[in-house]
């Protein structure tokens, strides 16, 4: 069962950024890329979506996006979405059709 939804990255930007954690005294980084996210309303809706590294951003381009393997049951029984399980496929160019 699949759970389909359009994407597309405009920007390969990624907003990266990092320090000493307060709590660990340990470095970090936050590696963030803009998506956007076709729900079904007139607009798309705007989603950051966390990298592993800067390297991993996603190409300029449509994609599709299963939910399927990111939901899950969370806390209190609170539907939840994995971020980190969504995956983003290149999606295929649309047939054209010949004119006859």
């Amino acid at each position: 069962m699949s759970l389909i939804i359009k994407a597309e990255v405009e920007s390969t930007f990624v907003d990266s950024r990092g320090g000493i954690s307060q709590k660990s005294g340990k470095p970090y980084e936050i590696h963030e890329q803009k998506v956007w996210l076709y729900l079904g309303s007139k607009f798309p809706k705007e989603m950051t979506l966390s990298l592993d590294k800067p390297l991993d951003a996603l190409p300029i381009g449509l994609y599709e996006v299963d939910l399927m393997p990111a939901l899950d049951i969370g806390d209190f029984g609170r539907l939840h979405i994995e971020a980190r399980k969504l995956k983003f496929v290149p999606a295929r160019p649309a047939a054209v059709k010949a004119s006859a």
